[in-house]
């Protein structure tokens, strides 16, 4: 699956059976607006949309059938925008979703949320990732603050930017073999 995020309005979600052959429109369901993240685990695809920029809210989306359906599962969002989507690597039920208002925490599968998980609504987050492996380790990119970090499945978060230039992370990422290790991405606007 492959999103774009289309600017300032629009976005795609394009599906591909057969390996990048052929790929097939799956976001016609889903709202006219920029889709920034996907996420494949066991069998479910997550995607993340909108910003805040003109109310372009959409949220976080499922799909169980390769982007035939898709549900909402941004219900109760102060802001339903996401602009990541991480889920436990030993239990499919938490899901954790960046967003303007910090990070949201399901343990419930999407179907109710804690917001701004971990005392972190005042990040803008475009980015979160699970270590390998770790149900406790976290790692996300806020604007103006660097890398986000917790070792409590987001109940607690703290910024980590010593030494970073660049404040405004746009993605994160964990070496699958040594969590010590993360990497760090930078956008600037416009």
């Amino acid at each position: 699956m492959a999103v774009f995020d289309g600017g300032f309005s629009g976005g795609a979600v394009y599906f591909t059976p057969d390996g990048g052959t052929t790929w097939n429109n799956v976001g016609a369901a889903l709202p006219p607006n920029p889709v920034r993240a996907v996420r494949y685990d066991r069998g479910r695809w997550f995607v993340g949309a909108g910003q805040i920029f003109a109310s372009e809210y959409s949220g976080l989306w499922l799909s169980t059938n390769n982007g035939q359906a898709w549900a909402q599962l941004a219900n109760g969002w102060p802001t339903p925008v996401a602009g990541g989507v991480a889920i436990d690597p030993n239990n499919p039920n938490v899901i954790l979703a960046a967003t303007p208002d910090g990070l949201h925490k399901s343990i419930d599968g999407g179907q109710t949320w804690t917001i701004s998980s971990g005392a972190s609504s005042g990040f803008s987050l475009a980015s979160v990732r699970f270590a390998p492996g770790s149900s406790g380790r976290v790692a996300a990119g806020a604007a103006s603050f660097g890398v986000i970090l917790s070792d409590t499945a987001a109940a607690k978060t703290r910024v980590s930017s010593a030494g970073i230039s660049a404040l405004d992370v746009f993605s994160v990422a964990v070496n699958p073999v040594n969590p010590a290790e993360l990497a760090a991405a930078f956008q600037g606007e416009n």
